[in-house]
């Protein structure tokens, strides 16, 4: 199967491109309540776009129903959504845990330049994904977004978690699933459209991180 918009392939049982972002129509797979996603070993490409295409992911849903004590998992949210609005793939990575990019970059053999160069390109496509939103909501669109729900990550699925995680030399010690609520504005601050989500976090020390191994199948 193919992507309708772009024409790139597409796996069974995608509900977005990976590409683009367009939804697909596919229904996305059943999921276990509580259930952590199965880890992928990350390469540094499919790492920046799993972190945009949640930030892609974001902006399309809309499209789908119409068209020191640490960073907490709400502030955790709030960046992304900051960045996402901002169109910063940096801001999006550095809510990624220490030693992933690293990682990443190693087991792509990339240096900084192509590095940098990947986010520059990341940036691009997101401001492009959110250029679309003047199409539905016009000028000067404002996205709000609520948790709505925090469901704990524990026993197996959190131990399992924690080992995909060392692999990378990266500790966790908690991980939740958090329910999404988002809402499209216009300059009015009328409802445009909204939408539901989920989304997994991972605690890396003192700070809730994106949970880069969920972020290929949530969505």
């Amino acid at each position: 199967m193919f992507c309708g918009k772009c024409g790139a392939k597409l796996e069974e049982g995608m509900t977005f491109c990976p590409q683009c972002g367009t939804p697909t129509g596919a229904a996305p797979a059943a999921e276990t309540a509580g259930t952590a996603p199965a880890a992928k070993k990350p390469n540094l490409p499919v790492l920046i776009g799993a972190v945009v295409l949640v930030a892609v992911i974001v902006v399309s849903l809309l499209f789908a129903v119409g068209p020191l004590g640490g960073r907490s998992a709400e502030k955790t949210i709030d960046q992304l959504f900051e960045s996402v609005l901002n169109a910063d793939t940096r801001g999006l990575m550095s809510l990624v845990p220490d030693g992933m990019v690293e990682a990443a970059m190693e087991e792509s053999d990339m240096d900084e330049d192509e590095y940098e160069e990947q986010l520059d390109d990341m940036d691009e496509q997101l401001e492009s994904s959110l250029s679309m939103m003047e199409a539905l909501a016009g000028e000067d669109w404002t996205m709000t977004h609520e948790i709505v729900s925090t469901e704990n990550i524990t026993g197996e699925d959190l131990a399992d978690l924690k080992d995909d995680y060392e692999e990378y030399n990266v500790k966790i010690s908690a991980a939740k699933k958090l329910k999404l609520h988002i809402t499209l504005l216009d300059s009015e601050g009328e409802e445009v459209d909204d939408s539901s989500t989920e989304m997994y976090v991972v605690k890396c020390g003192r700070d809730w991180c994106l949970d880069v191994n969920s972020m290929g199948n949530i969505f």
